[in-house]
């Protein structure tokens, strides 16, 4: 009786697989009216991404079609989803897969993605053969065909900032990289210190490349963000501002650019690797970029001085512990409420810049 509840529950399990392997019929390439050309003079713009998926379930590793064949799967309908024109065309392809586990049962997608783009022709001068326009020539070959183009001007630069200011001071700022919901933006790679404070509110009493300006308030800290703007109005990015950090963009920094860091401390689990605090500065005051950074290059956002943020209900919040807290207060999680005219020696603040 064993081998027959055996035997059977085999065969349900070969009748499931063979459902779900039917169920996935790949799509056929589809063919689209394409110009191939020089894309080096930049003449196009770039219409969006464009996305495509295939899915595929195992049964105890039994299914359908192998990995290879869920990307082609999931081009095929990247290029459906496309839907060119005359003129239109795809750059850049690339693939990822994700894997859900459910015991028995892996369940696989694959997704497929390209910048759509739209050509110029009008001022096209290519060295490449053209397709006449009644010809039909497959995606694929079309895609492989303009993927070794330069860069296109339209994507954001991601490199890091450097500025100068007129008493020679430099002061960087690191690209933060985010998602189409969430603007990416770029921060400083270490407070606000006491010479950037000096150059730009022609305050020469305080004057110390090393350490972070503190003892002010919320409305003089965002003054310097005024005065600073107008200095680099010439330099900055386009549409962006120097601004104080929302408590997102700062915690999100703070991980490294990774939500799901399990990092206590801003860069590592080991306090003293990262932030000056109250137990190895001996109360004493401490100086920035003197401990290791975390995974973003940037320093001191655990420990060094508390920095002011913007909540999310329109208040302000300092986050990250002092030199002269314990080291609970300085966990990337610590947050204290910020009164407008709140200032201390163990207060500072970072800049943003931000998309307006």
């Amino acid at each position: 009786m064993r081998k027959v509840i055996y035997f059977l529950g085999f065969c349900s399990m070969l009748s499931l697989t063979g459902c779900i392997a039917f169920n996935t019929t790949p799509y056929s390439n589809v063919d689209a009216v394409n110009t191939v050309v020089d894309l080096s003079q930049k003449n196009y713009e770039i219409l969006g991404v464009v996305e495509g998926f295939s899915e595929q379930v195992y049964v105890l590793g039994i299914g359908g079609y192998s990995k290879k064949s869920l990307f082609e799967n999931a081009k095929a309908d990247m290029y459906k989803n496309a839907d060119l024109k005359d003129g239109e065309a795809l750059i850049y392809p690339s693939t990822t897969t994700s894997v859900v586990n459910y015991v028995v049962v892996t369940k696989v997608r694959a997704k497929a993605s390209a910048y759509k783009i739209r050509l110029h022709t009008a001022n096209t001068t290519s060295t490449t053969p053209k397709v006449a326009s009644n010809e039909k020539l497959e995606k694929k070959e079309a895609v492989e065909t303009l993927t070794h183009v330069p860069t296109p001007t339209t994507q954001e630069d991601k490199t890091n900032k450097t500025f100068k200011l007129a008493n020679g001071t430099a002061f960087n700022m690191v690209y933060v990289e985010r998602n189409e919901n969430n603007p990416s933006f770029y921060i400083g790679e270490t407070e606000v210190t006491e010479n950037m404070w000096s150059s730009v509110m022609q305050d020469a009493s305080t004057n110390n490349a090393k350490r972070a300006i503190v003892n002010i308030t919320i409305d003089e800290a965002m003054n310097f963000c005024k005065k600073i703007n107008t200095l680099f109005a010439k330099e900055l990015p386009k549409g962006y501002v120097f601004s104080l950090p929302t408590e997102y963009q700062w915690e999100f920094a703070a991980k490294g650019g990774d939500v799901a860091s399990k990092f206590t401390y801003s860069g590592s689990n080991k306090i003293d690797k990262v932030a000056w605090y109250a137990f190895n500065t001996d109360k004493g005051y401490y100086n920035v970029a003197t401990k290791s950074p975390n995974k973003l290059g940037i320093y001191d956002m655990s420990g060094g001085v508390w920095e002011m943020c913007l909540a999310s209900d329109g208040s302000y919040v300092s986050r990250g512990g002092s030199y002269l807290d314990t080291k609970s207060l300085c966990q990337i999680s610590s947050r204290s409420v910020l009164g407008d005219k709140q200032k201390s020696k163990k207060i500072g603040f970072r800049l943003v810049l931000t998309k307006q």
